[in-house]
């Protein structure tokens, strides 16, 4: 009983001060009053093992742990929470993965109706060569590679939409 009382002492000497201190750390009340809490049930555990001089030190320095422990785990929780985001950003729906699959699939029939050296051009394009990367390989000029190009993009809208 005398336990009993020399907690409910502390915990209404000490509870609004520690409090306060919790939400200097943080903006959240109610994680705040389970911070210091959770100390007071530390305390409650721990009671035979406190000297009565150093349970105030003893339970601000609770407060502060857990609050920089609270405070760490939300930076890690943030962090996974923008890696996911990153991660499932690419992430393709099914019925996108079919459209795009289907859209891809229309440029390609529309690539394999283009005559020579225009499906050749547009093909080496599509590769990541540049206009005079193709020019050089096809011992061409770099102004002709530009006019198949235009007249190739043109020719791929046009059946596009003629088949869409």
């Amino acid at each position: 009983m005398e336990r009993k009382l020399a907690f409910e002492r502390l915990f209404k000497q000490h509870y609004e001060q520690l409090f306060l201190f919790a939400c200097q750390f943080l903006r959240n009340e109610e994680e705040c009053h389970d911070i210091v809490n959770d100390a007071y049930e530390d305390v409650w555990l721990k009671m035979e093992q406190i000297r009565p001089e150093t349970v105030k030190a003893y339970l601000f320095t609770s407060v502060r742990n857990r609050c920089i422990n609270f405070l760490r785990h939300e930076h890690v929780r943030q962090q996974y929470i923008d890696y996911c985001t990153i991660v499932t950003s690419t992430y393709v729906k099914p019925d996108e993965l079919v459209e795009q699959t289907e859209r891809d699939a229309m440029v390609e029939r529309a690539i394999n109706e283009l005559k020579p050296p225009a499906d050749e051009v547009v093909r080496m394009y599509a590769n990541g060569k540049k206009y005079r990367e193709i020019a050089e390989e096809m011992n061409i000029t770099l102004s002709y590679v530009k006019k198949i190009m235009r007249r190739a993009l043109a020719q791929i809208k046009d059946s596009i939409v003629k088949n869409v």
